[in-house]
């Protein structure tokens, strides 16, 4: 069965059109892994942000969909964004946090 996690991801970026420019170079990209990736996205239309959660997953460094995830985040600063990425493992003290801007400050993280 395994060890799961609950894991969320909010990248953030100054205005709409920034993040709509980051999400046209996410569905721009051709491999299946980024295909899949964006199912699990939420566009919030009139926020600057994209979210991303899951209730249970294997949240391992070697398996590709988590370093698919990995890419995104950075890709996120490259175009100007910030991210905060929070994982809850099974047990208590199993909890791992990032936050992360690009050069300019003007990013806020909702959350």
């Amino acid at each position: 069965m395994g060890y799961y996690s609950e894991v969320a991801i909010c990248m953030a970026f100054e205005d709409d059109e920034k993040r709509d420019a980051f999400w046209d170079v996410v569905e721009l990209r051709k491999d299946e892994m980024s295909k899949q990736l964006t199912q699990y996205c939420a566009k919030h239309e009139g926020m600057p942000w994209i979210s991303v959660h899951h209730a249970s997953i294997k949240w391992y460094d070697i398996f590709p969909e988590i370093q698919a995830y990995d890419d995104l985040m950075k890709l996120c600063l490259e175009c100007g964004g910030a991210y905060r990425f929070m994982r809850l493992g099974e047990n208590d003290d199993d909890i791992e946090t990032r936050d992360e801007a690009s050069e300019d400050d003007r990013v806020e993280i909702p959350w």
